[in-house]
């Protein structure tokens, strides 16, 4: 492990401590109040109860410092008397432990801490400390089960937990520790991987390599888990890594002889609302879905329109052209559909670029099934990842008023130069 990496670990782990200390502490302050009929009533026993517990908590944080003999052994004989009296107490073995630790006595004090958390399994301190030491050492084996421990008790600190996260995982061996962890399904699990699509301060690095472990250690990720990820990726560009990851994840190893450009044009596949799939959003005056036309057993892309007028433009795929001439094929029919214009399909640059490559002509009315086709260059530049998209052609707002049914099949795009049946 290299210098630089040793004090990232380090930084991480004294914030983790703190953190939890504090959430311990303010926990056990919050105890000590007492309410009857809606207000809060104090007896004198409450009062030394109170004094006693803040004096107790002032001794636990000046352990984390450095103390004298002296103070080391007031607090030592205050402890042991609490336990002569209470021996179940597991704050009182823990201050025991701490003043061993500020003893340099670790193993005692390692001992102790882990009586403590025989006690009390969800003494969050205890568990704190222990994580602290393990990874010290370099045992994450070792350490993240007290991660988990001080999760399940205190969920709400996910968000604090981030920086130990991330130590971890740039440790040999880290991210397949976490990956163990989360076969488990834990409670905080979907909280976790949440936190690190929102707050990614290595541009997402970190998780993307969760991600993949999971995969690979088929701790296949559900979809409400892992596209908000791909979402991520892909508004910030990195449509390969997106794209790779979602291939992965979908089970897709295609050859570019194999490879089929539009991901179900059969549309026989329920959705899962992921890039490289088809997007179908919902709105007011229409409904989208994958449903048979009327007579017809397979199921093709079913849009209804109640004659409102709809800026309709929901039905999306994120499409990874390489750099060629293409040609977009598909059908479609309706049933009782009008609107002024018709909808078209295009394709165009994703991200900044923004440039449409091609259109369909409009698309307006058909009794039975009828072709279309489109031809398109996907440019060598500025165009990594295309956006598919079928919408209504208005120009003015009246154009927008569209009512009935359409539904589209087939749809296929395939290289159109010659030396592409070669490569």
């Amino acid at each position: 492990m290299t210098r630089q990496r040793r004090r990232r670990h380090a930084r991480a782990r004294i914030s983790f401590v703190r953190v939890f200390a504090r959430a311990a502490v303010g926990f056990t302050l919050a105890a000590i109040l007492i309410w009857v009929a809606g207000e809060i009533v104090r007896s004198p026993a409450v009062d030394r109860a109170a004094a006693a517990n803040n004096r107790w908590i002032e001794w636990e944080r000046r352990l984390y410092g450095q103390m004298d003999e002296v103070d080391l052994q007031r607090i030592e004989q205050a402890a042991k008397a609490r336990l002569a009296a209470q021996p179940l107490d597991h704050r009182a073995i823990r201050l025991v432990a701490l003043v061993a630790a500020s003893r340099g006595e670790m193993a005692r004090a390692e001992g102790l801490m882990e009586l403590a958390i025989e006690r009390a399994p969800g003494d969050v301190d205890a568990h704190a400390w222990l994580f602290d030491q393990k990874f010290a050492l370099g045992d994450i084996v070792s350490a993240l089960p007290h991660l988990n421990a001080i999760l399940r008790v205190q969920p709400q600190a996910v968000a604090q937990a981030l920086p130990a996260i991330y130590a971890i995982a740039a440790a040999d061996g880290g991210v397949a520790a976490i990956v163990s962890l989360l076969s488990a399904d834990p409670p905080w699990r979907r909280a976790l991987l949440a936190q690190l699509i929102r707050n990614a301060p290595d541009a997402g690095r970190t998780t993307l390599e969760i991600f993949q472990a999971m995969i690979t250690a088929g701790l296949q990720p559900p979809n409400e888990e892992i596209t908000p990820f791909l979402d991520r990726l892909v508004r910030d560009e990195r449509y390969e890594e997106a794209f790779a990851l979602w291939r992965r994840w979908r089970g897709r190893h295609e050859t570019r002889r194999s490879r089929q450009y539009i991901f179900d044009g059969a549309f026989a596949v329920d959705p899962t609302g992921a890039p490289f799939e088809w997007q179908l959003a919902r709105g007011a005056g229409f409904r989208t879905g994958f449903e048979a036309a009327s007579g017809e057993s397979d199921r093709a892309l079913k849009l209804e329109f109640t004659g409102a007028r709809v800026r309709f433009q929901h039905v999306n795929q994120l499409l990874m052209l390489p750099a060629g001439q293409y040609r977009l094929t598909g059908r479609f029919k309706t049933d009782d559909f009008a609107t002024p214009r018709g909808l078209r399909w295009s394709v165009a640059c994703a991200g900044q670029d923004g440039r449409t490559l091609a259109a369909s002509d409009l698309l307006r009315e058909a009794d039975d099934w009828r072709s279309f086709n489109f031809s398109f260059e996907r440019p060598p530049e500025n165009c990594a990842a295309q956006w598919l998209t079928l919408a209504i052609a208005a120009r003015i707002p009246s154009e927008f008023e569209i009512s009935g049914r359409i539904w589209f099949d087939d749809l296929e795009i395939a290289e159109t130069r010659q030396e592409a049946l070669f490569d």
